[in-house]
């Protein structure tokens, strides 16, 4: 499903991360941990498209997204992935249904409202679904992110430390969302973190190490 060789980013002229060769099977899941610096949300967005490598390639489903940008990498990325962002952004004046529903427009895909309702709740924010998204707290806004994310059944779902902000109970019920939902459909779930809480509970581990210049 994925394989990267010969990876790397550099900013301002220096290495940011390198990654000589790293592959995981469609279906599989794997948690990306290391120390700040070590470059876990460029990996992320350079798998999405977000930025383009300074060299390397990143093969997903044999699509090389090294080589994509502009409106190219768009199309892919709305087909392909859902993303989980480490500072949930959400639009304000909507409501929680209508940005987790705004997934789907921006995919182009048809709205599935009865899907929607259920990932809220399952992740225990249902009763929240008429309320502004402007008035939750930060761990029921990354909740919501998620089920966004998950709306369109992405088939490599991203997620940037998706736990940070939660106790102990939530932690455990998003994490098994994310494993549960990308079971059902065959998908890659790949994980930045630094909670060593979930760290078990995936297939595979990538350990970034830090920078260079690291004191």
């Amino acid at each position: 499903m994925l394989h990267v060789k010969s990876l790397t980013q550099a900013h301002d002229g220096r290495v940011v991360l390198q990654l000589d060769h790293w592959q995981v099977a469609a279906g599989r899941s794997c948690c990306i941990t290391g120390p700040s610096g070590s470059g876990k949300t460029t990996l992320l967005d350079l798998l999405c498209a977000l930025r383009r490598p300074a060299s390397g390639d990143i093969l997903v489903e044999g699509v090389n997204v090294a080589r994509l940008s502009g409106r190219a990498a768009d199309r892919w990325r709305g087909s392909t992935v859902g993303v989980v962002t480490q500072t949930p952004h959400l639009l304000e004046i909507l409501t929680v249904q209508e940005n987790v529903m705004l997934a789907a427009r921006m995919a182009r895909v048809a709205v599935d409202g009865a899907r929607a309702a259920s990932l809220l709740d399952r992740l225990g924010v249902s009763a929240l679904a008429s309320r502004p998204a402007g008035r939750l707290s930060q761990g029921q806004r990354q909740r919501v992110v998620l089920a966004r994310a998950l709306l369109c059944r992405p088939r490599l779902l991203l997620a940037d430390e998706p736990t940070a902000h939660l106790d102990d109970a939530a932690c455990a019920q998003l994490c098994s969302l994310m494993l549960e939902s990308c079971r059902e459909v065959g998908a890659t779930l790949l994980v930045a973190t630094h909670d060593r809480r979930i760290e078990p509970l995936f297939d595979q581990r990538l350990s970034l190490p830090a920078p260079e210049n690291a004191t």
